[in-house]
């Protein structure tokens, strides 16, 4: 059940992340967010895809964030984290980078990379054109998170 530097479920049962020294680095809130560390750490749940709605400022890209530390702790994990604009992902890349720091991961590259201690790598690229999405095509990732999947334009 690892994630960052040390993970585990709290007395209550929410999914916590701590650092080195047991300080907890993010806690999932009850609800949707712990509902999705629910889901994907059961087991009994096969999902292929699992998503996310409510209110602004509800905590989604928290989770998300949160999220894709799940397998840090293995050196060949790849994520990738898509955001509608490359404007509006610089602002997701600061808001991870405030909780993955923490987690001794290194902030490289541009489109922005995420690189863990063991060697795991979260990548994030933009959708808004053609030429974007041909970047991430052809490579295997473990997990993809879809931030603000409503902007999708048809």
């Amino acid at each position: 059940m690892g994630s960052g530097i040390g993970s585990k479920m709290a007395e209550r049962q929410l999914f916590t992340i701590y650092d080195a020294n047991g300080e907890v680095l993010w806690q999932a809130q009850v609800g949707p967010q712990q509902d999705l560390f629910d889901l994907t750490l059961n087991p009994n749940v096969q999902a292929q895809e699992i998503l996310l709605g409510g209110a602004r400022a509800g905590g989604k890209t928290e989770a998300l964030i949160a999220w894709m530390t799940l397998n840090i702790d293995k050196p060949l994990y790849r994520g990738l984290i898509l955001r509608n604009t490359a404007e509006s992902l610089k602002e997701f890349c600061d808001r991870s980078w405030q909780l993955y720091e923490k987690m001794g991961a290194k902030r490289e590259g541009r489109p922005t990379e995420f690189v863990f201690p063991s060697g795991a790598r979260i990548y994030t690229n933009h959708f808004k054109d053609e030429r974007s999405l041909e970047d991430v095509k052809g490579h295997e990732y473990h997990q993809i998170g879809l931030e603000e999947a409503t902007q999708i334009e048809k």
